[in-house]
């Protein structure tokens, strides 16, 4: 079985949007709400997946998190898409927690193991991965770019929307 990393380091590049356009199939992983319920990606098979990685000494990342809780509030009766808002495992889980906390954003904030993430291809921040109902690989996209984030949800909503069709 080919590792999930070469999968995401094997794309065709898209100049239009800074996104990379990823195929194969995604392999299970999981990761833990800041209240310790743990989610495996099985339970979510069968949805548009978007996993949104930051860190809090990620300037960028925390300019995107009023974004992120507009395009999880466009979405949040919607079941078949899920997205969450996932700290890489690159700090302790206390100090993202406890920005977690102090935010009360109204997104789904998990926390992944650094190996795990590691193993999704998340080598910078922000990070962005969305999985097809299908469960294979779909779309990627590293760091920051203010061209292209400018209009991030409008971003996002497309290619969420690409993937319910």
């Amino acid at each position: 079985m080919i590792p999930i990393i070469f999968l995401l380091c094997s794309t065709s590049f898209s100049e239009e949007d800074g996104w990379k356009v990823v195929n194969g199939k995604a392999k299970n992983f999981t990761m833990t709400t800041f209240d310790g319920k743990v989610i495996n990606s099985a339970d979510i098979e069968g949805k548009v997946i978007v996993l949104e990685f930051w860190d809090t000494h990620c300037g960028p990342c925390l300019q995107l998190m009023p974004e992120m809780v507009e395009l999880t509030d466009k979405y949040k009766d919607n079941p078949d898409v899920v997205i969450f808002i996932i700290n890489p495992g690159w700090e302790k889980f206390e100090n993202a927690k406890a920005f977690i906390d102090k935010k009360d954003y109204s997104f789904n904030s998990t926390y992944m193991e650094k190996k795990i993430s590691r193993k999704l291809g998340v080598s910078m921040l922000p990070a962005t991965i969305i999985i097809g109902k299908d469960f294979n690989l779909k779309f990627k996209h590293l760091g920051f770019d203010e061209k292209t984030e400018m209009g991030i949800v409008n971003v996002f909503d497309s290619h969420i929307q690409s993937l319910l069709k």
